[in-house]
């Protein structure tokens, strides 16, 4: 997901794809807020992962980003052929990788349901944000554009820190 966000600020460097990167962050930030809220262990304790369950948050980013994209595609190309057909592909292939959450035994489904309607409901209601208070006010004030783009650059920097921390994680361990 953060290289779909990180792909879409290079493609667009716009304030929508700013926003939508900005939403990522705190979708995620929702599902770790969640996870620790619910404490809801996962179905199968001997993987390394040790953090609760619920919500799955691998399928409320797939979703939080397939519904974004939906939606998006929708504004910017209306009602044809091709988005009538490609909208449903993306949703099966978001179904398809939340499922494999529950395949490999991260997740049950309950999880990951609750995590793909999370999502979808995060993205709709950071669309709405954006189209009903931000955007107006993107375009009349720069200290906005400032904070929308600030923002973006946060989320560059904080995928940065969380690539080397990875990295040299895994250095560690080996």
């Amino acid at each position: 997901m953060a290289t779909f966000f990180v792909g879409l600020l290079l493609w667009r460097h716009d304030g929508a794809a700013s926003w939508a990167a900005t939403g990522s962050v705190l979708n995620f930030v929702l599902s770790t807020t969640l996870k620790k809220m619910l404490n809801q262990e996962r179905p199968v304790s001997h993987f390394k992962r040790s953090d609760p369950g619920m919500p799955s948050s691998h399928a409320q980013s797939i979703f939080y980003a397939s519904t974004l994209a939906i939606i998006s595609m929708v504004q910017y190309q209306g009602f044809s052929c091709f988005t009538m057909l490609l909208c449903p592909l993306i949703f099966s292939l978001a179904s398809y990788l939340s499922w494999l959450r529950v395949s490999h035994q991260f997740h049950t489904i309950n999880q990951v349901k609750v995590g793909a309607v999370i999502g979808a409901a995060f993205s709709i209601l950071w669309i709405w944000l954006w189209e009903a208070f931000v955007l107006n006010a993107f375009i009349s004030y720069s200290w906005v554009r400032n904070v929308v783009t600030l923002g973006a650059v946060a989320y560059c920097l904080s995928l940065m820190v969380s690539i080397s921390q990875s990295f040299f994680n895994r250095i560690e361990e080996a």
